[in-house]
């Protein structure tokens, strides 16, 4: 039908939109940001221009991710779900506002422009590079690989409630 067509098409798109974002997220991390601290001279102005792009498409993908979310939130709890499966969502929906709470406040502090200067990311004691884990780029990336496995639970917690288990 016309409404299964457009649920998975709502369905596919909050995955590439997630997909998009913490994937490269995981590619700046491990790939980018390791190639940048190895490299003899430091180009600025590349790296601004790589976080700026970055950033484009991290806007795009939370508005994605919020619009879909939303309807997907309100089809599966229009259904006969299991307390376990709406506090888990919930828990989800609290992680993924966090998540975008957190690169807004990022921004505002501009810490993510600061990350693209390996000199600066040099330059910080112990306690803020743990504090810069916890509160930081690397946190937004580890509470979204949270999310993804959250989505899977939900996804085997809604199975399970149309089985009848």
């Amino acid at each position: 039908t016309i409404s299964d067509i457009f649920f998975v098409l709502v369905r596919w798109t909050h995955a590439v939109s997630a997909t998009i974002w913490i994937g490269g997220s995981l590619f700046y991390l491990f790939v980018v940001r390791p190639a940048q601290s190895k490299s003899l001279q430091n180009d600025s102005v590349f790296n601004l221009n790589l976080a700026i792009e970055f950033r484009t498409i991290v806007n795009v993908s939370i508005v994605v991710l919020l619009a879909t979310g939303v309807i997907l939130a309100f089809d599966r709890l229009s259904t006969q779900v299991q307390t376990n499966y709406i506090m888990t969502l919930g828990f989800k929906s609290a992680l993924s506002a966090w998540m975008f709470l957190n690169v807004w406040d990022l921004r505002k502090s501009s810490q993510l422009t600061k990350t693209h200067d390996p000199k600066s990311r040099n330059k910080t004691n112990l306690v803020a590079r743990i504090g810069k884990i916890i509160l930081g780029y690397e946190s937004i990336v580890v509470i979204g690989m949270l999310i993804y496995l959250l989505s899977d639970i939900l996804k085997l917690m809604f199975e399970k409630t149309l089985m009848g288990h």
